[in-house]
């Protein structure tokens, strides 16, 4: 199954969560996804958005908050090559919080090292397979 698993997107709304006070819930591509306020994030702000399913590599120290909820091991395909390999990490799950889901994860492009001025839906395909 090939899908963009992390794309380019722009944040649609921002609402706040009652009862919360460093949480709000942003939406991109009609999906909401809860971020923090000390992300300092706005409507009309390009981020990356990452699908539910994705996987959150274990080696990248970016994603290391997310391990404790679970590693998972599977062979993934590269959709240029067509090379498997095997790869652990976090895969991202709808969760709720506060009474309120959130579906996927939202982070800003610097903090991923990605350029601002690629266009809104530049992706990063992927193919995985389960283990």
């Amino acid at each position: 199954m090939s899908r963009k698993l992390v794309s380019i997107q722009t944040i649609d709304q921002i609402d706040p969560i009652p009862g919360a006070d460093r949480i709000v819930l942003a939406h991109v591509l009609g999906w909401k996804v809860i971020i923090s306020k000390d992300m300092h994030l706005a409507v009309g702000d390009k981020v990356a958005y990452f699908e539910t399913d994705s996987l959150l590599p274990e080696t990248d120290p970016r994603y290391s908050q997310f391990m404790p909820r679970g590693v998972r091991h599977m062979a993934v395909t590269d959709p240029d090559t067509g090379e498997t390999m095997e790869v652990s990490g976090h895969v991202l799950r709808t969760m709720k919080m506060r009474g309120v889901y959130s579906q996927g994860l939202i982070m800003p492009l610097p903090e991923l090292g990605i350029d601002p001025a690629l266009p809104v839906g530049a992706a990063k395909h992927g193919t995985r397979r389960a283990a």
